[in-house]
């Protein structure tokens, strides 16, 4: 079987999950998860189609710090795939509705991708390289 197909049907068994942006565009943009996870919605044009990298998170002893990319080749923009923008769209939306319910000072909004929150479970439980190697050997469904 073809990676790209491999691919295809991982994200077709993470439609669902609240993963599935970060995943979408891990995959189809080659960026690395650091960039990933320290993505601002201001980072993201969805109507232009591309993602700006401008910062990465990185470990610091036991901890995390974001900060700017070491390279200026790093610092760089990305198109987006059509499929990608909706899997955004989508997930800015479902975090929009999120924050509409959240019960006041609870949810706290620093402009970020993805939730801080579930960026610390993300850290804390497993990596991207894991997830996907996972899923290609076992066939396990997130």
């Amino acid at each position: 079987m073809r990676v790209e197909h491999l691919y295809l049907q991982f994200l077709d068994a993470i439609t669902y999950s609240r993963w599935k942006a970060l995943f979408s565009l891990l995959i189809t943009t080659g960026m690395r998860p650091g960039e990933a996870l320290a993505l601002k919605w201001e980072d993201i044009d969805l109507k232009g189609g591309k993602v700006t990298v401008n910062r990465t998170l990185t470990r610091l002893g036991r901890g995390w710090r974001i900060e700017e990319p070491k390279t200026a080749r790093s610092r760089r923009s990305i198109p987006l795939l059509p499929t990608v923008i909706k899997d955004l769209e989508e997930h800015k939306n479902a975090q929009e509705e999120e924050k509409s319910i959240a019960i006041a000072g609870k949810y706290e909004d620093h402009g970020f991708f993805l939730q801080v929150s579930l960026v610390s479970l993300w850290i804390k439980t497993i990596s991207l390289i894991d997830i996907l190697n996972l899923y290609l050997n076992n066939q396990v469904y997130l």
